[in-house]
Formats: C-alpha cells, structure tokens, sequence
C-alpha cells in the first residue's frame, strides 16, 4: 500500500515537472518568435555645459506595439540609460497613440500640462522629445499632441502645439 502511495506521488511529481519544462519551452519558443523594430528614443540630457539638450538613444521595441512601447519608454526610461533622463513632466501618462495617414496621434494625461515646471527650454525638450520620438517610427512623419483627447494652445505658454508637429534636430545634441 505504502508503495504504490510512493508511486503515484513520484508520478504526479514527473508529470508537475514535466509540464513546467514544456511550459518554460513554450515560453521561451513565444519571446523569440517576436519581431523587433530599432526606434529613437529622444531623452533629455540636463547636466550639458551647453545647456539642456535631447539626446538620441536607439532602442528596440515590439513591432507590434511599436508607438505605444516608445512613448512609454520616452516616459519611463530603462533604469540602464545613465546621463538621461525623461523630458516629460512627473506623472505623465499616455492614453492612447494612434497613427492616421503620417500622422501620429498622441493622447496624454493631464499631467503633461500640470505638472511642466515652466521654461521655454523645458518645453522645447517635452514636445520634441515627444515629436522626435514618435517620427524615429517608419511612417510618421508629424505627431498631434493631445491632453485629456483634446487639442491644447501650449503646455507651457511659449510652442504653440494646435497643429500637427514634424521633427526639429536643433535642440539635439
């Protein structure tokens, strides 16, 4: 009796390891089969004796979700990237990409506005970190930056965003 107890425990635990190799293979078999695209995130760079500055660090992405894992990227850059940091406010969230035609669509959260601590600079790295980022992705060529879904003068008073933007390389380093 205590024997085949023994069995059928050694056998439960083969089949419970068994699945947890297939399982990790599976796994494994699904990350590598995923196609990856190169884009550009443009980070800010606030410790140049010039002066801030956007800074282009190539990265790859899922092809799938390529404009969404950018942007989040441009938000929340890896921890590995020293020197640079996010352009965006603290906070910021994106709601929603979507690209029309060459025309990315970028919809953020309200904190992109409220929390910009201010400075024509400043604003310069927020919208074409955001810009630069988004047209590094083939086929777009101009982003529309939203807040809250909805069209804004400026974030910070000094670059009027209404209107579809195309990519500026002056404040890159």
């Amino acid at each position: 009796m205590k024997s085949n107890r023994k069995f059928v425990f050694l056998l439960i635990l083969f089949v419970v390891f068994l699945s947890l190799a297939f399982y990790i293979r599976a796994k494994k078999a699904v990350r590598e089969r995923r196609i990856w695209q190169e884009v550009v995130l443009y980070l800010a760079d606030f410790s140049s004796p010039k002066g801030p500055s956007l800074v282009p660090v190539k990265i790859k992405v899922e092809k799938d979700k390529v404009l969404n894992s950018a942007i989040e990227l441009l938000i929340n850059p890896p921890p590995y990237l020293r020197g640079v940091s996010s352009p965006l406010p603290k906070g910021t969230r994106l709601i929603s990409a979507e690209v029309k035609g060459d025309t990315a669509y970028l919809n953020f959260s309200r904190e992109l506005k409220d929390n910009f601590t201010g400075g024509s600079t400043n604003e310069m790295l927020v919208v074409y970190g955001i810009v630069n980022t988004a047209c590094s992705i083939n086929g777009i060529k101009r982003v529309q930056i939203l807040v809250d879904g909805k069209t804004i003068e400026s974030i910070g008073g000094h670059l009027e965003i209404m209107e579809p933007l195309e990519p500026d390389r002056e404040i890159v380093k």
